[in-house]
């Protein structure tokens, strides 16, 4: 494969990059098995995914999401899975940030959610991961009395979820969100299909301020660039909100910085000016008066 090209051209630079990594990890195997004296794809050059992104996903809003599971749950049976079974796998999948073929590896015992738990988790064993890694995905108290119930009268060593063999996750909640009223395509070709809840854990975990170095360890991601650039997802309201809190710059506001020792102490009040009042209090005080304790530690 020549440097920077792609085999076809309705091939996406993620796939390619995949192809990409595990033929130079198949050379690098080769030459630590002497097998080659030096690896043909050394110096490989990856496509820039950013740019060549097929299929753009958002998140839905928290009470969008609500509603949706609570119409999918008194839906009809899709493919051998009930309205309530859908509606579970959805929850967990937002909740967890498992994919499909993870989800689809779940037994009873993959569970940690008896009546005397403090901290119930989902346990994927590392040759179902896609990371190849053993892990513990937390689930909040209310959907593990859920999944208690429904996995109650099950076989301990059989699937959590009747899922289909093949990958349908994308056709089955579309149906759902149609049922909802919700568009699988928004007005913006933005998607929201099954893995789309991967996206939306992350979105939660962001909103919920969760450092992003921990939310990386929860998306079992490579690197926090993946959790932040391609699944955190922020809507128009929510970066309105976030620049709500950010100090004004009107330079109506006065700051009372006397006797203000610490960060926060001073007061801002918005007054009317004249023609004579030319004070504007220093930048560097105005930013110590109205920054919050942790703002300052956030670059």
């Amino acid at each position: 494969m020549a440097r920077g090209q792609r085999t076809e051209e309705n091939t996406a630079a993620a796939t390619t990059n995949t192809y990409a990594r595990d033929l130079r990890s198949f050379c690098g195997w080769l030459v630590k098995s002497k097998r080659l004296t030096t690896s043909p794809v050394v110096g490989i050059e990856f496509l820039n995914e950013q740019k060549d992104r097929r299929r753009i996903r958002r998140a839905l809003k928290i009470e969008v999401f609500r509603l949706f599971l609570a119409c999918t749950e008194k839906q009809p049976e899709i493919l051998g899975l009930s309205g309530y079974e859908r509606m579970l796998l959805y929850w967990l999948a937002a909740e967890t940030g498992l994919r499909w073929t993870e989800l689809k590896s779940l037994t009873p015992l993959s569970f940690e959610i008896t009546e005397v738990t403090t901290r119930p988790f989902v346990r994927i064993l590392a040759k179902d991961a896609k990371n190849g890694e053993d892990g513990e995905q937390p689930i909040t108290p209310r959907l593990a009395v859920r999944l208690r119930a429904y996995l109650s009268d099950r076989e301990q060593t059989a699937p959590a979820f009747p899922m289909p063999a093949d990958r349908r996750g994308g056709r089955i909640i579309e149906r759902d969100l149609a049922a909802a009223g919700v568009p699988y395509i928004d007005e913006r070709g933005r998607y929201f299909d099954f893995h789309s809840l991967r996206g939306m854990c992350a979105t939660l975990l962001a909103l919920a301020n969760t450092p992003l170095t921990l939310a990386q360890r929860i998306l079992r991601h490579s690197t926090p660039i993946l959790t932040a650039n391609f699944y955190t997802m922020y809507e128009l309201e929510q970066k309105s909100e976030a620049l709500a809190k950010v100090p004004s710059l009107d330079p109506d506001v006065q700051v009372d910085v006397t006797g203000a020792a610490n960060i926060g102490d001073a007061s801002v009040t918005k007054t009317a000016t004249t023609e004579n009042d030319d004070t504007f209090p220093d930048i560097a005080a105005f930013a110590l008066a109205v920054m919050p304790p942790d703002a300052m530690l956030a670059g």
